[in-house]
């Protein structure tokens, strides 16, 4: 019988995690700002969807500002987006035309393709309203304020209640 060699040190298999600490903050970051999902993040640090949630099991930092990024998104970016919806807001649009352009003497002129040369140039400059959205108001109403604006109301009857059969009917 032949001796058994002790067994050696356990090594992972496969390539080391290009994990760093700095990812944190970059994902939390890329959550909050871009609203970033657990698969963009992995093309935003070149690694797998799977990686991400490997690195989130591993690092409970890196799952902590994850959360907290997609939450602030949550709370603030998107709740101000749905306060300016339901209030309704105003802006400026600009239309651009393309124009011809000229030299000295009034010709128009071409460009290197022998086609004629052509600018945008700023025409107009109209301020436009948004109007309040219903649905908005409604959304921000009955999760904001349940009591006031429920989603439901609960009806109860009480009483006694009587049925009077008709003889023609028996």
């Amino acid at each position: 019988m032949t001796a058994r060699k002790p067994k050696a040190e356990h090594k992972p298999n496969g390539r080391p995690s290009p994990y760093s600490e700095k990812f944190d903050n970059m994902a939390y970051v890329a959550c909050y700002r871009g609203g970033f999902s657990d698969k963009r993040l992995g093309l935003l640090f070149s690694v797998s969807e799977v990686t991400i949630n490997a690195w989130k099991n591993k690092y409970p930092n890196f799952l902590m500002c994850i959360k907290k990024g997609k939450d602030d998104h949550d709370s603030l970016e998107i709740e101000k987006s749905l306060n300016k919806i339901a209030r309704g807001f105003s802006y400026n649009e600009t239309v651009k035309k393309p124009m011809i352009v000229r030299d000295q003497e009034g010709d128009a002129v071409l460009d290197n393709n022998g086609e004629v040369k052509t600018s945008l140039k700023v025409t107009k400059v109209t301020r436009k309203q948004v109007t309040p959205n219903e649905r908005a108001i409604e959304f921000w109403l009955r999760n904001r304020q349940r009591e006031r604006w429920p989603d439901k109301k609960d009806v109860a009857l009480s009483g006694d209640v009587t049925i009077n059969v008709l003889d023609n009917f028996k």
